[in-house]
């Protein structure tokens, strides 16, 4: 015995279809365990063969491997928290038990959940259990990884029951909550808080609304249709209700940001027949921020300091809380979005790469130019928010299709926040660390979640 592994050797005449049969037995010599396996055996080399041994009391199982080579891994088995590192070791032995002083070559059966370098180094990345493998030659030595997230605290979905689908898009410091629902298939905007629970916020008169940001004072933007169905721009008070922002003179507008001085930023079609940024006061009514083309431009989101951030003509960009406009740039791709800024003037957003790929994104004036996050076990990264400790919200998407939500730490470390749900997208991040989206939860897909974060 060495470290609780057990060696031995057992001659076994040539011949086909060559049962073995192990068994094992305890200290009073009482048989516990029993398994066989069939193989051909011929003179000289013969392949690995596992053998699984059915307890026959209690329920752990014993793996036995037959061969002239056997690989071992350990520790066999662990747990790790996400993104921890976990050395393994890999020894191999001939068949008296002699040790190989060889290297094998590295592997992950599940790299979504654990990657492992070419020295045997893993790296936990999401949820899960992976199966890290050594193997030699057609000889493969297993290590099992779990990958437990110690950050997420409790899961909170949003809504009652016959909400048949809803997101949560923003929230504050004080836990109020802001989206929408679905009930019939009818978008409903909402503000929502563990004391009061959820509050509709009615439309501006045809019966459809949205809602994208919400403020320290519990004041809400968004978007809804009027009676004549077309898209309006919306600030909601306590006090005062749904209230019309009005256009820059088109059909259509929509808000999706909003300060503590209640400074409003969104998107309206013009007279000229294209979408303009805007800034909205209660004192100047709703200001065109001009635009390089009458392209897809777009405010998203508006700091203390009145700094914007947005898309003009396709491309992210950065504006002074003097006017001045600055050209975020690109990831290598013909386009960029700018999606959030905190109050120390960093940048959350997300662009393609020349390949088209996605990626997110922070971006600061010091910095010049994006700088690119990490991307976990994922095909794809957006990015939606980032608070004022310079985390980030956002998501993966996997070869699979399917989005995981991910938080990444100020060091640009991502956190799978994911746990319990599937198909998660994180939308926003307050100061506390909660996190708002959606998700699929028990077979209900596409639900508002809250989750509460221990970060810190």
């Amino acid at each position: 015995m060495s470290n609780g592994q057990g060696f031995g050797t057992i001659a076994v005449p040539t011949g086909s279809s060559r049962a073995i049969t192990v068994r094992a037995f305890d200290r009073a010599g009482i048989e516990t365990h029993r398994g066989t396996q069939t193989m051909d055996v011929v003179e000289g080399t013969n392949p690995t063969v596992s053998i699984v041994l059915i307890p026959l009391v209690g329920e752990l199982p014993i793996s036995v491997t037959v061969g002239s080579i056997i690989v071992t891994v350990e520790p066999v088995s662990v747990t790790l928290s996400l993104q921890e590192k976990l050395q393994l070791t890999a020894t191999i032995r001939d068949s008296e038990g002699n040790v190989i002083p060889e290297q094998p070559i590295w592997g992950s059966v599940d790299p979504d959940v654990a990657v492992v370098n070419d020295d045997g180094l893993v790296l936990a990345v999401a949820n899960g259990t992976a199966q890290i493998v050594a193997v030699y030659g057609n000889v493969v030595g297993v290590s099992t990884i779990e990958v437990a997230s110690g950050v997420v605290g409790d899961i909170v979905l949003i809504g009652p029951p016959n909400f048949t689908e809803g997101v949560a898009m923003d929230l504050n410091n004080q836990g109020q909550v802001a989206g929408w629902t679905s009930i019939f298939g009818r978008r409903a905007a909402f503000v929502w808080s563990e004391e009061a629970g959820i509050t509709s916020l009615g439309s501006l008169g045809g019966g459809r609304s949205e809602a994208y940001a919400i403020n320290e004072s519990g004041h809400v933007v968004g978007h809804s249709t009027n009676d004549s169905n077309q898209r309006r721009a919306f600030l909601w008070t306590p006090d005062s209700g749904m209230v019309e922002l009005g256009t820059l003179g088109g059909y259509d507008s929509a808000a999706y940001g909003i300060n503590d001085a209640g400074v409003v930023v969104g998107e309206s079609w013009t007279v000229d027949d294209g979408w303009h940024a805007f800034m909205w006061t209660a004192g100047g009514g709703m200001v065109d921020l001009g635009s390089m083309s009458n392209s897809l431009d777009q405010a998203s989101s508006i700091n203390e300091s009145a700094a914007i951030v947005g898309m003009l003509d396709g491309v992210a960009f950065f504006r002074t809380p003097l006017g001045a406009i600055i050209d975020i740039g690109t990831l290598g791709g013909e386009s960029s979005a700018a999606w959030a800024i905190n109050e120390l003037g960093q940048v959350a957003g997300d662009a393609p790469l020349a390949s088209g790929v996605g990626r997110g994104f922070v971006w600061t004036q010091s910095s010049g130019s994006p700088v690119i996050l990490d991307h976990p076990g994922g095909v794809e990264s957006s990015v939606r928010d980032i608070n004022d400790l310079g985390q980030v919200a956002g998501w993966i998407t996997t070869e699979n299709e399917q989005n995981r939500a991910i938080v990444w730490l100020a060091d640009g470390t991502p956190v799978d926040i994911g746990l319990a749900l599937d198909n998660t997208t994180a939308f926003a991040i307050n100061n506390h660390g909660w996190v708002v989206g959606q998700g699929d939860i028990a077979g209900a897909t596409n639900k508002a979640v809250l989750w509460k974060l221990n970060l810190q």
